[in-house]
This record gives structure tokens, sequence and C-alpha cells, in this order.
């Protein structure tokens, strides 16, 4: 229980304050009990257990064993005489009194300040011992000297505590309502307790932002992701779920490109090309989100779009379609590179093709089939500034929906042989 006294505002003095406080607690508890007091208290009976709380031994044991057996039992050990009030040591009949636990706590807190024995007697030295009590007669007052290490605000009370005279002296009440000035009324382990759940709260309040830090990264990977693919496959694939590719009975694909592109990139630098596509494109992307299609992917002046897939819509894909690529083709683009303006030309083919997510580290929705090809087709052929559509889209957009058309005639398309193809004009209510 020694503490160095340069460190009296370190860590060590929360464990040191907080056994004196259970130290003044026992004491108290005794003074209110019907224990019989011996005035003995010192540290050799403070005992420590494993939760840093000190235990009061050695008080009523004699009252009890002398209840119990019947016989008066010998008093404590000579050693215990270095913590007894002058009173007990000059009348060996004296019987202990509140005065003299008070003076015998003191002398605890004056070692616990101090790092000294009463007397400074070395404990494991049965000489040292013997002489030191043959000593007190003639140096009862003090055996432990109130030296600077001493809170200043605890000297007066220490002097008060270790007066010869018993009615000088302050009771305990006092003695810990004056100690509780100096230091807080608060157990060593509770004030563990209250840093661990300070630290908890920090650490959570740090895991709590960190986590909010991380929904919004997943959000931004999320939505990034649910541009690259349907959302629907998002929570499979960042659960490794196989994602089955589906047949599809018929849906409608639109292509599209800008036949002066191979001029724009002859006369432009890669960097303006990108720059080119990119603001083109962010206009589509834009326009797309009025219509129930899915983009697929571009590939340089290439944009792919399809309705009817990944979701379901009955027939009203080539509908969908349709009205997107007037009013697409209705849009005005210009180069950012020259101001030139930018003409568009549109192919549409509808019919039935697979869907299903390629790669795993860098996964695409990717559509196979006739379809695909004859929609590229259908772009290829088409010419600039119009909307060229295979006859099976033609047969889906009926007049009722209020689209025109005009026979192109029959051209030859690759692996198609001779088709006629259609322009669509426009739409009567676009």
């Amino acid at each position: 229980m020694l503490l160095d006294a340069d460190n009296v505002q370190s860590r060590n003095v929360d464990l040191l304050t907080s056994m004196i406080w259970d130290l003044l607690e026992g004491l108290t508890y005794i003074q209110t009990s019907d224990l019989q007091f011996h005035g003995s208290c010192s540290s050799l009976t403070a005992m420590i257990d494993q939760r840093f709380c000190v235990k009061l031994c050695g008080f009523g044991s004699t009252q009890m064993l002398a209840i119990l057996t019947g016989m008066n039992v010998a008093r404590p050990a000579d050693t215990i005489k270095l913590w007894m009030a002058p009173e007990m040591i000059q009348d060996s009949r004296h019987q202990g009194s509140k005065s003299a636990d008070v003076y015998s706590v003191a002398l605890v807190v004056l070692e616990v300040f101090t790092q000294c024995t009463p007397m400074n007697v070395v404990l494991e030295n049965e000489t040292s011992c013997f002489q030191a009590i043959q000593d007190l007669t003639s140096r009862i007052n003090p055996r432990i000297p109130i030296t600077a290490d001493v809170p200043p605000m605890l000297q007066q009370l220490m002097r008060s505590c270790l007066l010869s005279n018993p009615k000088d002296r302050p009771t305990l009440k006092k003695f810990s309502d004056q100690f509780g000035r100096r230091f807080k009324k608060q157990g060593f382990i509770d004030k563990i307790l209250s840093r661990l759940e300070r630290y908890a709260e920090d650490l959570e309040a740090a895991v709590l932002a960190q986590t909010e830090e991380l929904i919004k990264e997943q959000c931004v990977v999320d939505a990034l992701l649910r541009e690259m693919i349907p959302a629907e496959f998002v929570n499979r694939l960042r659960n490794k779920e196989a994602v089955p590719c589906e047949s599809f009975d018929c849906a409608t694909v639109f292509f599209s490109d800008f036949p002066e592109f191979g001029s724009i990139c002859a006369n432009s630098t890669p960097i303006q090309t990108i720059g080119l596509l990119n603001a083109v494109y962010s206009i589509f992307d834009v326009i797309l989100e009025g219509y129930n299609v899915y983009k697929v992917e571009t590939i340089n002046d290439s944009y792919m779009v399809v309705s009817g897939l990944p979701k379901r819509n009955g027939t009203k894909h080539a509908d969908e379609i349709a009205r997107m690529a007037i009013r697409l083709m209705h849009t005005r683009l210009t180069s950012p590179v020259d101001e030139s303006q930018l003409h568009l030309r549109i192919g549409i083919h509808s019919g039935p093709c697979v869907a299903g997510i390629v790669g795993s580290r860098l996964p695409r929705y990717c559509l196979f089939g006739d379809t695909i090809n004859t929609a590229s087709r259908m772009e290829s052929h088409g010419e600039a500034s119009r909307i060229h559509i295979s006859p099976t889209t033609k047969e889906l957009l009926s007049a009722e929906l209020g689209f025109e058309t005009q026979s192109r005639g029959k051209i030859p398309i690759k692996g198609k042989g001779e088709l006629e193809t259609y322009w669509l004009t426009k739409r009567n209510d676009s």
C-alpha cells in the first residue's frame, strides 16, 4: 500500500485512495455494529482481494471466540501495538474505542503517502519490531512524520487524528468527510469500469462512424454495380451465387452509332474522342431513364439498348424502344471538338434471345442470339438521321400505337438474304 510521492497524481492514486475508502467504509461498518473495538487497525489487518478491494480482518474475532469457547482469548500480537493509540499502550486494560480506531487509520493513511511504517520498523525483522515496540513509551508521537509527501489539505487532518487526547480527535465520519474533499469516493474497480465504459462508448462511436462510412461506400458500389448489371442480380453476385441464363421469347434490341465517327477520330486526339462520347452518351443515359429499357453496353460509338429483359414487359418492348429511338433522333447533338452537328443512325429488331451474366471478376450482362446480330445489321445497313427497323418490329408497332412506318424495300442482309425492311418515321403523339 505504498505510494511514490512524485506520482501522487498518477494512476496509482486511484488504486490507493480507493483502498483507503474501503478501509474507512469497513471501519464505519464495524463502529455501527456490536463488535468490540480493539484499536488494532493496521496495514497488517487490511487484506486486498483479487478485485483490489480492502477487507479488514481481526475485528471482533476475539469477542466471537470468547463467546464460543467461554474462555478469555489473548490480545492481538505485539506488532499491532505499532498502530495502537497511546492510551491503549499506556493502559493494557484498555479495550479500544472509536477514537483509537481513528488514530490507527491515520497511521495507515500516512503509510500510503509517505511510504514509511510506524517508527520506520522493518516488519519482516523480529528484532526491529521488538525494539520499536520497546521505544513506543518514549516515542508515542509522532510515529510517522507528516512530511511534504502528504497533501497539504490532509496534513492538519492527520495531526488532529494523532493527538494524544482521544477527545480532541475527529470522529471517523468527520475524517471521511474531509478525506472525501480531496479524493472522490469511487472504488478502483469502479474507476476501471468507468474508463472501460468511456472507452467502449468512444469505440462504439468510432465503429458507428466507420460503419456509416462503409454503408455509404457500399451504396456507391451497389449503385455502380446496378449500372453495370441488372439490379436483381447484384445481391446474388455479392453472395457468390450462380446467376442462371434466361431465354426470352421476344425482346426488342436497339443499336445506334454516328456515321461520321471515323472522320472525327481521324481529326481528334484520343482524349477529345473520349470526351465526345462521354458528353453524348451522358445525354442518352438521362433520356433512357424515362423508358422501360435496359442499357446493355457501349462499344466505341455503338450504343446498345434492349427492352423486354431482364424484366419482361409483355408486348410493350417494341413500343418502348421505338418511342425512345424517336426521342433520341430528335435530340440535337453537337461535337464538343468542333461544334459540328452529329447525326444518329439507328437499327432495331425484335425476336428471341438468351441473356445472362458472363465473368466473375468483371461480370457483364450479355445478350446472345440471332436477334442481336439482326439488330446490328439493321443499324449498319441504315442511314444517318433515320431509324431502320426489321419486319418483325414493324409488325409489333401497329398503327394503333400511333407509329408511322415507310417501306424501304428489299435489301440484302448478311445471313438473311433479301429482306424487306422499314423506316420508322414518327409517332403521331410524339
